[in-house]
């Protein structure tokens, strides 16, 4: 009889020790799918931030074009003044 109890007891704290793992790993791959997601939506925002980045430069080029040759205009207008 005691080893049938012991048997029964130790057969019990194994699924119980199962039965943690399988929650661990549940929990472990609902974990790491919220991480995949994640990185996805950094990878594309990532993406979105430099293409506007990259606009943004081009946008100070072309301004900077702009004000460069509205300073060449100024200044072309006040030397035939003199």
């Amino acid at each position: 009889m005691q080893k049938e109890a012991l048997f029964f007891i130790i057969t019990a704290i194994n699924i119980l020790v199962a039965g943690v793992f399988v929650v661990m790993a549940i929990y472990t791959i609902s974990i790491l799918r919220d991480v995949k997601d994640l990185s996805k939506k950094a990878k594309k925002e990532g993406k979105e931030i430099l293409d506007d980045v990259k606009t943004l430069r081009e946008n100070v080029k072309q301004e900077g074009e702009n004000l460069k040759n509205t300073g060449r205009f100024f200044a072309a207008l006040f030397k035939k003044r003199k």
